[in-house]
């Protein structure tokens, strides 16, 4: 849910969150994918 809120808040933001709402989103998917793998081993 973080990486979609993450996307849609990229549409037109200020300059200077575009770094920030960028990290947002990757951490959102590193955070999906690790517990995918969690879930699936456990």
């Amino acid at each position: 849910m973080a990486f979609v809120w993450f996307g849609w808040s990229q549409e037109d933001p200020p300059r200077s969150w575009r770094v920030w709402l960028g990290a947002g989103s990757v951490l959102g998917v590193g955070l999906a994918v690790a517990f995918g793998v969690l879930t699936t081993t456990n």
